[in-house]
């Protein structure tokens, strides 16, 4: 809107800025998940082939399995967990959404199937070890809202994406979708019924629907990660493209957005453009951590190749972070 008026900006955990607007994320965001769950497969069951322990959720038939017989067994018959909950397959799912957003818990996300699988199973004391993973996985994300008086976070993305994405009315057309975004994914129709309450909630009279082409006064720094769960790297390669001045560095990794918490290179790199303008090598890539299933010491001579200090010409103890 005030392309003008940039000095230095840099976006993370991209969208593509023109299927937002018209209410067509969802194109997106049925496969988004489904990638980087594959990946989260992939990843246990390398790094069970290297010791079993490593990802139990890997079991004799590999990680897709496992979770594919979990979920199929408790879309028949939902779970009652030695903790009273109640396991069903829409909450399996929901969860399993939050995980991928977390690289950092997907060994205890992968711990929780695994437990499950073998409650299903009838091994003795799984569900109670089940029940405890899970319970943990939740006290985490609830820990982040400690000390507020109040999360806003429901009704703020609502209020932010309603208004300013265009959904159509009535309900009937989310029902009619349902099967397209079905046919992405198990996840597909999680993303889409999140929208719903869009259907009786006015767009804004003021929301910016594009161009999208405008030539910034200074470039603009488009940080995609290959692995997304929600804003996948295509949405960052169509904002990069659509921008007249903009350059897209790259994540080899999975989670939601690289800066500032994912991946070292891409810290070094934002924070120097943002110091001083200066920008990643055009197609810049900073490769993927290590495996989150792997041990630290096994990994250890992986981060410092993977790292990208001496490339982004960086400290780690830049004033401020």
């Amino acid at each position: 809107m005030f392309p003008g008026k940039v000095r230095a900006l840099a976006i993370d955990g991209v969208l593509n800025p023109l299927i937002w607007t018209i209410g067509r994320q969802i194109s997106s965001d049925r496969v988004a998940t489904a990638a980087v769950a594959e990946e989260f497969n992939r990843l246990c069951d390398a790094a069970a082939a290297i010791n079993p322990a490593y990802c139990l959720m890997s079991g004799p038939y590999g990680a897709a399995a496992t979770y594919a017989a979990v979920l199929e067994s408790i879309k028949q018959v939902p779970v009652l967990l030695p903790d009273g909950t109640l396991l069903t397959y829409d909450k399996l799912v929901a969860q399993t959404v939050g995980c991928m957003y977390q690289p950092e818990l997907w060994p205890t996300c992968a711990n929780g199937i695994a437990y499950l699988a073998s409650a299903l199973g009838g091994e003795v004391g799984a569900a109670e070890k089940a029940a405890a993973t899970f319970r943990g996985i939740v006290d985490r994300w609830r820990a982040a809202d400690a000390g507020r008086a109040y999360n806003n976070q429901f009704d703020a993305s609502l209020g932010v994406l309603c208004a300013d994405t265009q959904y159509r009315d009535p309900f009937a057309y989310y029902a009619a979708l349902d099967g397209g975004a079905a046919k992405g994914s198990i996840f597909g129709p999680y993303w889409w019924w999140l929208n719903v309450p869009c259907a009786n909630w006015p767009l804004s009279p003021d929301r910016y629907a594009g161009p999208w082409t405008a030539r910034t006064s200074a470039p603009v720094l488009v940080v995609g990660n290959f692995f997304a769960p929600a804003t996948d790297y295509a949405g960052a390669q169509a904002a990069a493209k659509w921008l007249k001045n903009a350059r897209l560095l790259s994540y080899a990794g999975w989670g939601h957005c690289a800066f500032p918490r994912f991946n070292a290179c891409i810290v070094n790199y934002v924070v120097r453009y943002l110091f001083d303008g200066s920008l990643p090598p055009e197609g810049t890539v900073c490769p993927a951590n290590p495996s989150p299933f792997l041990p630290a010491s096994s990994s250890a001579s992986a981060t410092a190749r993977t790292s990208g200090l001496s490339a982004a010409g960086l400290p780690m103890d830049v004033p401020g972070m």
